[in-house]
């Protein structure tokens, strides 16, 4: 099943605690068949993957789910490690700008204008590859950072698939002390 989570406002903690439960929330957009194509482009323009941005434009190009949910999981992994988008950087999650969706890109008003042209340069960043590693963080995080590089591939064909990123070493390394957290979190 293709999820399109798309976004981290779809990711939720059902309990509190060190490990909670995660839910993910907003099927609107899944299908079966994940790994089969689709001309049906959806969900947020700054998650969705560089085939998607370029689907967007041209209606007879395609993408296939999986690849580009393991796209979308890399720009959620790196937002939450970061705290800021890879590509989506100039505007803050809690501005105005960052929640408002105009109807037309034909409308007059500033606020419009800004909107479509940092639109714009999200999808060509995308497109591009152009991840914002700002060294101030990422330099503590070599093996998360190998991760995500690995699901931001430009190349859906080269992109991590989800048995690959689950096997990286930065999720594996931790893996028996998660295992152990998780299971007396279960007995108790």
């Amino acid at each position: 099943m293709c999820l399109t989570m798309s976004q981290p406002e779809n990711i939720l903690l059902y309990s509190p605690g060190p490990y909670p439960r995660i839910q993910i929330a907003d099927f609107g957009l899944a299908r079966p068949k994940a790994y089969q194509e689709t001309l049906n482009v959806c969900g947020t323009v700054s998650y969705l993957p560089p085939e998607g941005i370029l689907a967007l434009d041209n209606q007879h190009l395609g993408y296939v789910g999986m690849p580009s949910d393991c796209w979308s999981a890399g720009v959620i992994l790196f937002i939450m490690l970061a705290g800021y988008h890879p590509f989506d950087y100039e505007c803050p999650f809690d501005s105005d700008l960052a929640d408002y969706v105009p109807e037309s890109q034909d409308g007059d008003s500033a606020v419009s204008q800004t909107y479509w042209q940092n639109e714009n340069r999200v999808k060509q960043r995308i497109i591009d590859g152009q991840v914002d590693f700002r060294e101030s963080i990422w330099s503590l995080l070599d093996l998360a950072r190998s991760l995500v590089n690995q699901l931001l591939v430009r190349d859906h064909l080269q992109r991590a698939s989800v048995d690959i990123a689950l096997e990286h070493s930065w999720i594996t390394t931790e893996l028996s002390e998660l295992e152990t957290a998780y299971q007396e979190r279960i007995l108790s």
